[in-house]
């Protein structure tokens, strides 16, 4: 991934965060303060772990792609596709967030 990526992605999980923020608020608005604040506290932990989950990927460290099927789809089910570093399928990966978020891409070189 390179650093526009990164940037791409923060500003993606950022603007996620932002917006589930906001529901939470609403959510929020007909409770006692102290109700408010401990439910807002808890979801913000729960948000923070997955956003260090995300950012931490290290692709790096990567050895294995896999692309499985499991949607109820004129596709194959199951594993449609196995690639391995070792076996020099792929030297390196690169994960690329786009379209808004709406988007995936995996570049193998």
């Amino acid at each position: 991934m390179d650093k526009r990526d990164n940037v791409e992605l923060e500003q993606y999980v950022n603007q996620k965060l932002l917006e589930e923020l906001e529901q939470i608020a609403e959510l929020a608005k007909p409770l006692r303060y102290s109700d408010k604040h401990d439910i807002l506290l808890d979801r913000i932990e729960e948000l923070t772990g997955v956003i260090d989950e995300t950012l931490t990927l290290n692709v790096n460290k990567l050895n294995r792609l896999e692309l499985i099927n499991h949607a109820k789809n004129d596709k194959a089910v199951g594993r449609l596709l196995t690639l391995y570093k070792e076996l020099k399928d792929f030297k390196s990966l690169e994960l690329s967030v786009q379209d808004d978020g709406k988007t995936l891409k995996i570049f193998l070189n």
